[in-house]
């Protein structure tokens, strides 16, 4: 999977491409056919009937050239579970190629399934939750007890408690580091390529890059300053819990 500048052409070759190749076969053509027949691989978005936009993969920055140089390439052994492949020619991805997707259904093993872990938010412990701890502590019979029951009562205090008082940690959707003047630079990018206004789309996508570069490194430089200071003030707690 991966740009390979390579264009395997129009003329089908069995086992290996369909017959929704584009254009004519160049030198590194021949080295992925080779490739795929060395290794027992077919090149899947040559293989399904779709308009041209959905074929090609790469577009000149004048939108003059068209290219098919991109491929998703899979095991001959699992050919029938290929299902789809095409471009996404209005997917906001940067670049002057273009989204390649297949679809596939394979069947899955059946596994049992293991219980997904809380992630509690430890930097938001709100005090009521020691309260309650403490009270459930004070209530427990203590005389002619196990020490293993003791302390299965003991986990399941505190289990409980945090599941009812402290809120879980959220995972974040987008990248923590970037900044709301380069979200909004993204969202003008993805409004100029949905436009085809092609001038607008790679200043806009300059400067996103540019914007993701500087917000990243600025986060960077924080977490470094934050661990740093935790380290010479002693906090060591903190120093390890840095992200």
């Amino acid at each position: 999977m991966g740009d390979w500048n390579a264009k395997v052409g129009s003329k089908p070759i069995t086992g290996i491409t369909g017959n929704f190749g584009l254009g004519d076969r160049n030198e590194a053509g021949d080295r992925l056919l080779e490739f795929c027949h060395n290794n027992y691989l077919f090149i899947t978005n040559t293989c399904f009937q779709q308009p041209k936009r959905r074929l090609y993969t790469w577009t000149s920055p004048n939108g003059q050239y068209k290219n098919q140089i991109d491929y998703i390439l899979c095991s001959q052994r699992w050919r029938s579970s290929i299902q789809l492949a095409k471009t996404r020619p209005g997917a906001d991805c940067g670049s002057d190629h273009e989204l390649l997707i297949a679809k596939f259904q394979i069947k899955l093993k059946t596994t049992s399934k293991t219980a997904r872990l809380a992630r509690y938010n430890l930097s938001s412990i709100p005090r009521k939750y020691a309260v309650e701890v403490k009270n459930s502590f004070d209530g427990l019979d203590l005389i002619d007890r196990e020490s293993e029951e003791l302390w299965s009562k003991v986990r399941d205090i505190i289990k409980d408690e945090a599941n009812k008082n402290i809120p879980n940690t959220k995972t974040p959707r987008r990248a923590k580091w970037l900044m709301a003047d380069a979200l909004k630079v993204a969202e003008e990018r993805r409004n100029a390529k949905g436009s085809g206004d092609k001038e607008r789309f790679s200043r806009l996508n300059a400067e996103f890059q540019w914007r993701a570069r500087r917000d990243k490194e600025k986060h960077i430089n924080g977490q470094c300053q934050q661990i740093e200071d935790n380290n010479q003030t002693g906090k060591t707690r903190h120093l390890f819990k840095t992200n």
